[in-house]
């Protein structure tokens, strides 16, 4: 039985809704992600794996701070030590825009570090472990400088395979030598999914049958869905790949990054799992409701089973309160507070309000009972209803100035209302007098 870890969407980097950690200088949410990754590593060292699959997305840009890099480096020496393989994709987060430059990860191929495998490009490699070899065919984030690099050869019947034929996608019939279709001009992404699914089949057609192998890749499979949402992928413009492109013959496993959700792809050859790993910690508030983790796969002869291993994450807690009078909005809004897990936790809170209603919420007293939080995103105020009238509908152009006044002043400030009256009063009998004059 070959084991390994499948992993994706570190993201190291993402600094929102944290501070500067006292104890280190670090950014809280960096050290979030690094805690959340060591969790992966303990788990894979504890368990003896054979190897270890990161899908892509090491870092949130393609220019990490040297901050981000010196953590990422000192979690995988970890296995290096133990002498566990790395196996690394490159996502989109970590390819530069600009054509030519190379991305972070390139440093660790540079450096020739045993046990770490960086595919940057389609190919297959082979890895030797205790419980056999194991090929993994590896797709990084397909781009438009892989578009130009490869030519697709001439149409044949069965081209029309290769291309997504979702009808929610542009996507053509078959393309030529120079990627042109017959029709019209073969468009952008399709082009980039066609070059990509012929390049999975190519690889696919030289594996040596003997040996087991996985697909591993950063991707969009057009049945996955995005966090936060049942909105499935399909309605986005990456380059979008259907499970049935995915899970061919002889694959064991489709190892996936990309999309932050741990979900297991539903399609026909039910004995090819697709997975999404998902993220290793949440990056914003769509994802508070989801667990966070990574998976174990054990693969002995034609099962593959699957086991979905919960990281200890952060907390993001968002509290919605709808308040239906001015009396107490304070105190209900403290209410929902106190029942919440707040301490180290990342808190939004938001509050509805009728516009008729006076807004009478102690901010200042919430952001109090917040204290032992993480950190307070802030208080937001959402009102409904119709937009209140700048002026009584008492008050019309038949009063005078002084009148309107007076009528102000009864309803808004009645304690007040005397001693005011009485300073417009002689504001107005001076400037009588003066237009008098």
């Amino acid at each position: 039985m070959i084991s390994f870890i499948h992993t994706a969407d570190l993201h190291f980097g993402v600094e929102n809704y944290g501070k500067i950690d006292q104890k280190t200088g670090i950014h809280t949410r960096l050290l979030d992600f690094e805690h959340a990754f060591n969790q992966c590593i303990n788990y894979a060292i504890d368990h003896k794996v054979d190897f270890f699959l990161i899908c892509g997305d090491i870092y949130k840009t393609a220019t990490p701070a040297p901050t981000h890099q010196k953590i990422f480096a000192r979690s995988i020496t970890q296995l290096q030590k133990v002498h566990i393989p790395v196996v690394i994709i490159t996502g989109n987060h970590d390819i530069p825009l600009s054509q030519g430059k190379t991305h972070a990860i390139n440093i660790f191929q540079e450096l020739e570090i045993e046990n770490i495998h960086i595919i940057d490009y389609p190919q297959t490699i082979t890895i030797k472990t205790a419980h056999g070899e194991i090929a993994i065919i590896g797709i990084p984030w397909p781009t438009k400088q892989d578009h130009r690099a490869l030519q697709i050869t001439a149409c044949t019947p069965e081209s029309n395979d290769l291309v997504n034929t979702d009808t929610n996608r542009p996507h053509t019939v078959c393309a030529d030598q120079n990627g042109m279709s017959h029709t019209s001009q073969l468009n952008k992404t399709t082009s980039i999914e066609l070059n990509t699914y012929a390049r999975i089949q190519n690889l696919i057609q030289n594996l040596d049958p003997s040996i087991p192998t996985i697909l591993a890749g950063h991707l969009t499979c057009s049945e996955g869905l995005f966090s936060g949402s049942e909105k499935k992928a399909l309605t986005g413009t990456d380059p979008l790949f259907t499970p049935d492109q995915l899970a061919q013959v002889p694959l064991k496993y489709i190892a996936l990054g990309h999309l932050h959700r741990y979900q297991r792809i539903p399609h026909k050859e039910k004995h090819v799992p697709i997975v999404y790993s998902g993220s290793i910690e949440r990056i914003d508030f769509g994802e508070r409701k989801e667990d966070k983790g990574f998976c174990h796969v054990c693969i002995e002869g034609s099962r593959t089973n699957v086991t979905f291993i919960k990281t200890m994450t952060r907390a993001f807690i968002q509290i919605d309160v709808a308040l239906t009078d001015e009396i107490n909005q304070t105190n209900t809004i403290m209410q929902k507070i106190l029942e919440q897990p707040i301490k180290d936790s990342i808190i939004k809170i938001t509050y509805t309000l009728d516009r008729s209603l006076k807004d009478r919420v102690d901010r200042i007293a919430l952001e109090q009972a917040c204290v032992q939080a993480c950190f307070l995103v802030g208080i937001f105020p959402v009102y409904t209803g119709e937009q209140r009238r700048m002026r009584s509908r008492d008050i019309d152009q038949a009063l005078s100035p002084l009148e309107s006044i007076n009528y102000y002043l009864k309803q808004n400030i009645p304690d007040q209302h005397q001693s005011l009256m009485t300073k417009a009063q002689a504001l107005f009998d001076e400037l009588s007098t003066e237009q008098n004059i």
